[in-house]
């Protein structure tokens, strides 16, 4: 998987199904860890995991390969139960998850940012956490 400084500008997938650039509106990259990066550790709310377990469950940008945690040995793609999902489960390493901010910012994470939080103790930065739990 291709690996991403956090809220560095989205340069993944040019066709991404994501607002365009030139309209003003920013898109970031959170999440994307790879073998060999640092990454923020810390303890996540309950409640954000929750959200973004939801949102995994309906994923954008869906691509035809999966992409594998680099840091453990759990087979991918990685199936996690999404209570009140249509299906009740989702599968991680298959697509991306957009989080819109309240300032326009989107971002961008991959799905199996549900994975490396729960898993790894990745700690998203602040604003998209922010923004997450703003979310309905």
């Amino acid at each position: 998987m291709a690996t991403y400084e956090d809220l560095s500008p989205y340069t993944y997938w040019k066709d991404a199904n994501l607002p365009a650039p030139h309209n003003g509106v920013r898109i970031q990259n959170v999440g994307w860890l790879g073998r060999g990066r640092e990454f923020e550790t810390g303890r996540c709310a309950p409640a954000v995991l929750a959200i973004l377990s939801r949102l995994a469950a309906t994923p954008q940008n869906v691509m035809r390969g999966l992409h594998y945690c680099e840091f453990c040995e759990e087979e991918s793609p990685i199936r996690i139960p999404v209570p009140g999902s249509r299906s009740g489960h989702a599968w991680l390493g298959t697509g991306e998850i957009h989080v819109a901010a309240k300032d326009g910012v989107v971002y961008s994470a991959p799905t199996l940012i549900v994975h490396y939080i729960d898993k790894h103790s990745y700690l998203p930065p602040a604003e998209f956490i922010e923004a997450v739990l703003r979310l309905p």
